[in-house]
C-alpha cells in the first residue's frame, strides 16, 4: 500500500529545488566527499530517502508507543523542509566558491604544512596511556576482538557502579592514538613522488586500516569508527582518485570487514547485553532503517505528544541538552533535556530526538529558522576553508568536524556536545598549535618587511 502524504511531495520537490535555485549549495562531484556534500547526503537521506520508504512501504511503529496522525507527519516534513531551506540559505550567502593553491607536480605546495614528529609522538603516547586505562592488559585488547560479546557483557557490569578517574581519563585520551596514525599518514601524504617503491604503496593502506581498527576500540561506537574513515576518504578524493586506488581498496576492504563485526554484534545482542532472539526479515530492517535515519513520524510523535509546543521553553531545551553531557555539571541538566523528555514520552533511554524537535520545543518555527541558519553558516565556513587548503592534515580535521557538526541533520543537540566535549581534544591541541605558529610566522613576516623597507630607506 502507497502512501501519498502532500507533504512527503513537498519534501522531495524542495530538496531537488534548492539545489537548482543556490548554486552555492549544489552538490560537488570533485572532490566528491566535503563538508558540504556530507551534509546534502545527510538531507538526502531525511528528505528524500526515508519519506519516499515512508510513502512505498508505510511508517513504522516499532519503536513508537502510537502512531501520529498524519497531520502530525506533516508538519513534520516541514518542519525538516523548512531546516533544509535555512541552511541553504545561508550557505548560498556565506560560501565563496574558491580554487585551490596552486601545486606542484609532486602534491606540494609553498604552504603545504608537515606535522613535527614530536606531535605524532606526543599523541601516540596520550592514546597508548588512554588504551592501557581502558583495557588494563593485552588480553583484555585480544578479548575484544577475538570475542567481542563476552567482553561488552562484561563491561556492561563494570559500568554499573561509578566512573574512576582511570575511566574517565581513558575516555578523554583514547582519540589521541588514531590521531597519531593520521599524523603520521598526513606526514608522508604529499612527499617527494620521485622516491617510488614497495613501501611507499604499502604503508598508507596500513596506517588506514590502523586507523580504523583503533577508532573501534570505543565499544565499536559506529560514530568513533565511521567520522574518521570518512574524514579519512575525504583527504583522499581531495588528492585524486587515480593515485590513491590502493589506499581506497585498502580503506574500504578493512571497513567492509571491520562493519561486519559491528553489525554482528549489534544484530545478536540488545545494548542492554540480552541475546536478541528476533528474526531480522526485510520489516525488521526497515524498522531501523526508518529508527536510524529519523523518519518523520518520530519528530512528528515528539510534536503530537507536546501538543506542538504549546508553552515554548525559550531555549531551556537547548541550553539543558548542550549541557547535560558535561561531566559532574552535567548531571543536574539531564533530567531536563530534550532526550529525556523524548524518551520519557517513548518509555525509552537510548533515543535522541533530532535538533529540529528541540528547537520547535523551544522557540516553534522560528527556533528552526534560527538554528539551521546557523549551521549553514559554520558549515560555509568549513567548505570555504577545504576548498582552498592543501594539508592534509587540516583537510581531515576540516571533515571531521564538518561530520560532527552535522548530526545536527539526524540527532540532537546532545550528540553534537557529546562528541564536541569528549572526542575534539586532538582538534583542540592541533588548533592551538597551528594558531601559535601562524602568529609567530606572521610576525617574523612583518619583522622581515619592516627590515626591508628601512634597508631601502637607508639606500
Amino acid at each position: 500500500m502507497i502512501i501519498i502524504l502532500p507533504a512527503i511531495v513537498f519534501s522531495a520537490a524542495s530538496y531537488f529545488i534548492c539545489q537548482l535555485l543556490f548554486k552555492n549549495c549544489r552538490f560537488r562531484l570533485t572532490p566528491l566527499i566535503s563538508p558540504l556534500n556530507w551534509f546534502l547526503f545527510l538531507f538526502f537521506l531525511q528528505m528524500v530517502l526515508v519519506p519516499m520508504d515512508v510513502a512505498v512501504v508505510g511508517p513504522s511503529i516499532a519503536f513508537l508507543p502510537f502512531m501520529p496522525s498524519y497531520t502530525a507527519i506533516n508538519i513534520a516534513l516541514l518542519m525538516n523542509t523548512v531546516a533544509y531551506w535555512s541552511f541553504c540559505g545561508a550557505v548560498q550567502i556565506y560560501h565563496k566558491r574558491q580554487s585551490t593553491i596552486v601545486i606542484n607536480s609532486y602534491g606540494i605546495s609553498a604552504r603545504s604544512w608537515f606535522p613535527p614528529a614530536w606531535m605524532i609522538v606526543t599523541f601516540a603516547i596520550l592514546g597508548i596511556t588512554g588504551i592501557a586505562l581502558r583495557f588494563g592488559t593485552p588480553k583484555n585488547l585480544i578479548d575484544y576482538f577475538t570475542d567481542p560479546q563476552s567482553y561488552l557483557l562484561g563491561r556492561l557490569t563494570e559500568m554499573e557502579g561509578p566512573t574512576t578517574p582511570a575511566e574517565a581519563a581513558s575516555t578523554f585520551l583514547m582519540y589521541f592514538f588514531p590521531f597519531s596514525l593520521i599524523l603520521l599518514w598526513c606526514r608522508g601524504a604529499y612527499q617527494d613522488r620521485r622516491k617510488k617503491g614497495i613501501l611507499s604503496y604499502a604503508i598508507p593502506p596500513i596506517l588506514i586500516m590502523a586507523v580504523a581498527l583503533s577508532a573501534s576500540l570505543n565499544n565499536y561506537n559506529k560514530a568513533g569508527f565511521v567520522i574518521p574513515i570518512v574524514a579519512v576518504a575525504a583527504v583522499i578524493a581531495k588528492r585524486g582518485v587515480s593515485g590513491n586506488i590502493l589506499k581506497f581498496a585498502g580503506l574500504g576492504t578493512f571497513v567492509a570487514v571491520l562493519l561486519l563485526i559491528i553489525f554482528s554484534y549489534r544484530l545478536l545482542f540488545t545494548t542492554y547485553g540480552d541475546v536478541n532472539t528476533n528474526n531480522y526479515d526485510l520489516t525488521a530492517m526497515n524498522d531501523l532503517f526508518q529508527d536510524y535515519g529519523t523518519a518523520p513520524q518520530y519528530l512528528g510523535f515528539l510534536l503530537q505528544s507536546t501538543d506542538y509546543a504549546e508553552n515554548p521553553s525559550l531555549g531551556r531545551v537547548f541550553i539543558r541538552s548542550s549541557l547535560s553531557p558535561v561531566p559532574i555539571v552535567g548531571k543536574s541538566f539531564r533530567e531536563q533535556s530534550g532526550t529525556f523528555i523524548y524518551n520519557r514520552l517513548l518509555s525509552r533511554s537510548d533515543q535522541p530526538p533530532t535538533t529540529v524537535g528541540e528547537l520547535f520545543l523551544d522557540f516553534s518555527v522560528f527556533g528552526v529558522i534560527a538554528g539551521f541558519l546557523a549551521v549553514g553558516f559554520f558549515t560555509a565556513i568549513l567548505q570555504n576553508s577545504f576548498e582552498v587548503s592543501n594539508e592534509p592534515f587540516e583537510v581531515y580535521i576540516l571533515q571531521l568536524v564538518s561530520i560532527c557538526l552535522s548530526y545536527f541533520v539526524v540527532c540532537g543537540i546532545e550528540e553534537v556536545s557529546q562528541l564536541a566535549i569528549y572526542s575534539l581534544w586532538p582538534v583542540y591541541c592541533f588548533m592551538l598549535y597551528r594558531s601559535v605558529t601562524k602568529s609567530r610566522r606572521s610576525h617574523c613576516e612583518d619583522t622581515a618587511k619592516i627590515g626591508i623597507s628601512k634597508l631601502l630607506m637607508t639606500e
